[in-house]
This record gives C-alpha cells, structure tokens and sequence, in this order.
C-alpha cells in the first residue's frame, strides 16, 4: 500500500509539474508523463539501495558501458534517464494531501498507524 502511494503522489506531482510547462525534458515523447507502476517503483527502491550499497563517484557510473562496471545491475533494470526523472518527481504524498500548516503527510502517516496485517 505504501508504494502504491508513492506512485500516485510521484505521478500526481509529475503530471502538474509537466502540465505546467516544467521539467519538459522528463516527459514522453508526446508531451506527457509515463505513469510510474508499482513495480517500476521498487526497481527504482531497488536501484537507490543498491547504490547506498555499491557508491561509485559519480551515479553516471551506474550506467557506464566501461568494462569495469560490467557486472553492474543498474543499467538492465532502468535507463538512466527513466531514473532521473523518477528522482525528480519522486513523493510521499499527492500536493493535495500535504497540510501546508504544520508541515505533516496525512497519507503516510495514516497508513504508518495502521496495524500491520499479518
């Protein structure tokens, strides 16, 4: 449920960012945003923990056909422009749902309250 969260609040986010006229360069081809799927975002999860894991000097260098970075998973799980435009737009919550008065993410800590299921 979680990640499904982060996948409408990045898409909710993307989408008005990229109807506004910004960010351009991470839209399709047509203009628009490629909706993040719930599997796509734990491949991006994926990505960010494993580059927490294997640091290289720079993030490019998770996408490098070098010899060296051969055996690197990074660059058949997602191009790295896919992954930088998820890092861009990523989002706990949807903008409507952030309370701009005290700073707090209802939907996170909603579903963070609630009882794991077992």
């Amino acid at each position: 449920m979680l990640v499904m969260t982060l996948c409408i609040a990045t898409n909710a986010y993307a989408e008005y960012l990229i109807g506004q006229g910004q960010f351009k360069s991470y839209a399709a081809s047509d203009g628009t945003w490629k909706r993040v799927s719930v599997d796509e975002m734990y491949q991006f999860i994926g990505i960010l923990l494993y580059m927490s894991v294997a640091q290289y000097s720079s993030y490019i260098r998770y996408w490098s056909k070098d010899g060296l970075y051969k055996l690197n998973p990074v660059q058949n799980i997602m191009s790295r422009r896919r992954f930088q435009s998820l890092l861009a737009f990523v989002q706990i919550t949807p903008p409507a749902d952030v309370d701009k008065s005290r700073y707090t993410c209802r939907s996170i800590v909603h579903v963070i309250n609630q009882p794991a299921v077992q």
